[in-house]
């Protein structure tokens, strides 16, 4: 019996040590997005001739929220210094309550401008759908405030990315909106 549990604790540190490859330049080869699909969707792949249900497929996406915001903020170029968000604050901004969602991983501006990046995983997608309506709530409240002395942050507002991919919410303000959509759709 312990010769079974060190033979399987050895191939699992070996299968794990092979992912961490270099390049020449000696740093760590840029990981693809961590996406996994369901066995459903699977399946439902395996059995469809060409036929696309896009709204089927987002149900089963799983997204890590803190990679997708990491890549959102590493893929873009960004005026003003975006700080991570804990949860508190997350939820002030957004007035939303812990019940509202699984985890989130956000940046935000120092107020300077209204660059802001935030990924939410729920429970449900109807709980996706409620942070969605508390993201344009944001949107459209941030665009009252600069109206008056920062017209230039409200186009930026008009041009937010705002997606709902299953039990997942995403919010991108900046100034580079199809790079943040691009990046975004990588995780469908």
């Amino acid at each position: 019996m312990k010769k079974i549990f060190l033979a399987a604790v050895i191939a699992a540190l070996v299968f794990t040590g092979c992912g961490n490859e270099t390049e020449g330049n000696g740093s760590q080869a840029e990981e693809a997005p961590q996406v996994t699909v369901t066995k459903a969707a699977e399946d439902k792949n395996a059995g469809s001739q060409g036929g696309d249900d896009k709204n089927a497929e987002d149900k089963n996406v799983e997204i890590d929220v803190k990679a997708l915001a990491d890549d959102i903020k590493g893929g873009l170029s960004f005026d003003d210094e975006l700080d991570e968000g804990m949860d508190v604050v997350f939820m002030r901004q957004y007035e939303l309550e812990e019940s509202d969602f699984v985890k989130q991983s956000s940046y935000f501006s120092t107020n300077a401008t209204t660059e802001e990046i935030v990924a939410v995983e729920c429970e449900t997608e109807d709980a996706a759908k409620k942070v969605e309506t508390a993201m344009k709530k944001r949107i459209d409240e941030r665009k009252e405030v600069f109206a008056d002395y920062a017209p230039d942050e409200v186009a930026r507002l008009d041009k937010a990315v705002i997606k709902v991919i299953g039990r997942y919410a995403v919010l991108c303000v900046s100034a580079e909106p199809d790079k943040a959509e691009e990046i975004i759709d990588k995780y469908k």
